[in-house]
């Protein structure tokens, strides 16, 4: 296998690897919470993939078609999350 078949094949790994971190994250939070440590470390866990892809895989200038697609989608995440956190620091007032 040459040089850039095996990048191109670690690069769809990782890729592989994110999908599935953030599916199980927003399983996670859907099941337990935006706060709950569990959906805290999944999140922590995807930003380390996240940050190894662009790290190894994307130009400075461009970032691929599935990190915009994630922030794209934690967009609509975070604001959930911010709601829930605002809740609970409400109720501890």
């Amino acid at each position: 296998m040459g040089q850039k078949a095996a990048v191109a094949v670690h690069s769809d790994s990782i890729l592989r690897e994110i999908k599935s971190k953030r599916e199980k994250m927003m399983e996670c939070a859907n099941e337990k919470g935006f706060t709950n440590e569990d959906t805290i470390k999944c999140s922590q866990e995807l930003d380390e993939l996240i940050y190894v892809y662009q790290t190894c895989f994307c130009s400075p200038s461009e970032p691929k078609a599935e990190v915009r697609t994630f922030i794209a989608n934690l967009t609509m995440v975070l604001p959930k999350a911010l709601t829930g956190i605002i809740q609970i620091l409400l109720i501890s007032i």
